[in-house]
């Protein structure tokens, strides 16, 4: 049996151990004074009812902290850190408008991955067509619209287009931009989108004022379409003297569009 020593030494253990959990879990040592908090204004009360001010830093339950401040829309990702003795760091990455969605008689702006946080202002994000509206900040727009629109606006600012103000999700991984002048390219999935935009590019600065469309999908046959000019007197009329065909291979005299060869551009 132990002697009574050993004993002693045991009981001074216990009570040391106490005291140092009491010091740590009810005693003033580890109260939280100060809360870092880097949040948007919307989340400042969320952070004041989870964080209390004089509750203990130990028993804070960071999880639970980030947990209630991902919930808020205009947050993408959020990082709570407890710095002894008595400090809380709460860090956010905010979400980024890339595109604009349709929601009720608004608009709400859409981030990368496919989320819409917050009523759009003005028209400078392009309109995501072809997809449902949604109803609230924090519902998802379909990813793989929102998938296929950022592989034509990511590659975009390597060519000389005017500014695409729509993106019409056809399905399928297709779609279609309408530009800021109002014509239309015509995509096609969004395979061989360099090629593609470069095609479009050179038939848009050859035809800068006739061309309604422009369908690219098959870069080797891309097609125009006219803006049909208005009706005339035949007395008025002038001779529509057609581009020499001399050298340029096939073209396709459909008033759907015309076949470009690259002879044309």
């Amino acid at each position: 049996m132990p002697g009574p020593r050993l004993r002693l030494r045991a009981v001074i253990a216990v009570l040391l151990l106490g005291g140092a959990a009491y010091a740590a879990f009810a005693g003033p040592l580890f109260r939280i004074h100060y809360i870092d908090a880097r949040v948007p204004e919307t989340c400042e009360a969320a952070v004041a009812d989870s964080v209390p001010l004089e509750s203990n830093l130990l028993l804070l339950d960071a999880s639970a902290v980030e947990s209630v401040i991902s919930g808020d829309p205009l947050v993408a990702d959020v990082a709570v850190r407890k710095v002894l003795p008595d400090t809380v760091k709460i860090e956010t990455v905010l979400r980024e408008g890339v595109l604009r969605v349709q929601s009720g008689d608004r608009y709400l702006e859409v981030d990368r991955e496919g989320v819409a946080f917050r009523p759009a202002v003005g028209a400078a994000l392009p309109l995501l067509g072809g997809v449902e509206s949604v109803s609230h900040p924090g519902d998802k727009v379909s990813w793989d619209a929102v998938e296929t629109a950022l592989v034509w606006l990511d590659a975009l600012p390597r060519y000389s287009l005017p500014p695409v103000v729509r993106v019409d999700y056809l399905g399928g991984g297709l779609c279609e931009m309408v530009l800021e002048d109002g014509r239309v390219v015509k995509t096609g999935d969004s395979s061989e989108a360099d090629r593609k935009l470069a095609a479009a590019e050179a038939i848009l600065a050859h035809w800068p004022e006739e061309i309604e469309y422009v369908d690219v999908a098959i870069t080797t046959q891309p097609v125009v379409g006219e803006v049909q000019q208005p009706e005339t007197d035949p007395s008025e009329e002038t001779p529509n003297v057609a581009p020499s065909a001399e050298g340029t291979g096939d073209t396709d005299d459909s008033s759907d569009g015309q076949l470009i060869t690259d002879a044309q551009l």
